[in-house]
């Protein structure tokens, strides 16, 4: 079986979008970067230059790639409303991201109040420490799919505040 989840048009038209929207907020509030590029290669189905979804350039001139990704907000482990502390230890990135191109991964819950940013070297080192992905079933991968497990201490966590988004204290 391979590592990689199959690719699903029906949930990149469902959360691409949204997830977009929000990383781009996100970037804004937190890093006080601006949107330059949403690449669009994913919806056309051209997955030749790799995965990212979009481009920012920050106040000091640089340019980072970052993907977002949309996570169901039983996920999320937070009891809505205040800022309790999620309750695990690990992220689980799905493993078709180890190819993806971006700088950062952005893990949005889909209620839109929290998410996790992690930068592309965390990850690989994540990678690196875990060995062998782990696999399992779930909502949208009832025949199992592979992940890896980013230790939440290796990101940050962001959440939205008086409609702006800030990060978390840590753990």
């Amino acid at each position: 079986m391979s590592y990689n989840k199959r690719f699903s048009r029906q949930l990149c038209d469902k959360y691409d979008p949204q997830g977009k929207r929000i990383a781009e907020q996100i970037m804004k509030d937190v890093a006080g970067a601006k949107l330059i590029t949403n690449n669009t290669a994913e919806e056309e189905g051209n997955f030749s230059e790799g995965f990212w979804d979009q481009e920012y350039e920050f106040c000091n001139g640089s340019r980072k790639l970052v993907e977002p990704e949309m996570k169901n907000k039983k996920w999320w482990g937070v009891r809505f409303g205040d800022l309790q502390p999620f309750k695990y230890g690990t992220m689980d990135i799905p493993y078709r991201k180890v190819k993806n191109k971006a700088d950062v991964h952005i893990v949005i819950s889909t209620c839109e109040q929290y998410a996790f940013l992690v930068t592309r070297k965390k990850m690989d080192e994540a990678v690196e420490r875990g060995g062998e992905p782990k696999f399992k079933v779930t909502q949208y991968e009832p025949e199992g799919a592979y992940y890896f497990s980013t230790p939440i201490s290796d990101g940050r966590f962001v959440s939205r505040q008086d409609g702006k988004w800030k990060f978390l204290e840590r753990p």
